[in-house]
């Protein structure tokens, strides 16, 4: 019997946390689109709106790769 390494539960946490990375930038980006408070939330806090879209983008990579 060849032994092979299982993966440990650090990459699989990080691989669970990119993969709920995407639907949550689509909700986020969603929620954008159809909720007038949330883009007058938007107009208010670009920075704010552009790191959190920029972030969950940057999680979501490790998922599609």
């Amino acid at each position: 019997m060849i032994p092979v390494a299982s993966f440990s539960p650090l990459f699989l946490g990080l691989l669970t946390l990119s993969m709920l990375a995407g639907p949550a930038l689509a909700l986020f980006w969603l929620t954008v689109r159809l909720h007038p408070r949330a883009r007058r939330w938007r107009q208010r806090h670009r920075r704010a709106a552009m790191w959190l879209s920029a972030g969950l983008g940057v999680l979501f990579v490790p998922y599609v790769a």
